[in-house]
């Protein structure tokens, strides 16, 4: 297994197939040559916005199944590419966008920032991101060993695709909240 951009189409022959390269890449936007992740996150704006005024349970339990749904697409999406932590995944993006900006509401500054500190976050990756991050790469290497029981090596790959920027999206949320807080954001 690799790290990178992979992509082979003749693989996505399926529709179970083309639907986790579709959840995975977010409609496509990790397919795009530059940035992936930022326009992963950007992409998802959109329905954060739309989903701001839902019921705090309904909005959770629609992001849980977008983690849910993203963490079974990512699985799929590295085992036809053979790959893990496949760059062209942005689910996660969209997913961390979602946790930084829950307390935005229909607040396009507040909205805009919380996008900025989310991709800092994602990018910069401070601890325990980091470490999050870098258990994908142990667990393809250990594949042999089932560190977790019965959860084999390509699901607990793609939790850590899903975990590093969920993590990055809580951090990115405590700063938009002391933000508001302080009364520099609505």
């Amino acid at each position: 297994m690799t790290k990178g951009r992979i992509l082979n189409w003749n693989k996505i022959n399926s529709p179970p197939k083309i639907a986790a390269m579709a959840i995975s890449t977010v409609c496509g936007v990790g397919l795009l040559p530059l940035a992936p992740g930022t326009f992963g996150a950007l992409a998802a704006i959109p329905v954060v916005y739309l989903t701001t005024d839902l019921h705090w349970l309904l909005r959770s339990l629609f992001w849980s199944l977008v983690i849910i749904m993203g963490t079974w697409a990512a699985k799929v999406f590295d085992q036809l590419m053979d790959s893990h932590d496949n760059q062209n995944i942005v689910i996660d993006e969209a997913v961390g966008i979602a946790i930084t900006a829950w307390t935005a509401g229909g607040h396009l500054q507040t909205l805009a920032v919380a996008f900025v500190i989310f991709r800092f976050f994602d990018i910069v990756k401070l601890p325990p991101v980091r470490q999050v991050d870098a258990m994908s790469i142990k667990i393809s290497k250990d594949a042999d060993k089932n560190i977790l029981g019965f959860i084999s090596p390509e699901w607990r790959t793609a939790m850590t695709v899903m975990a590093d920027d969920i993590i990055a999206g809580f951090q990115g949320l405590f700063i938009v909240l002391v933000l508001q807080k302080l009364g520099f954001l609505p």
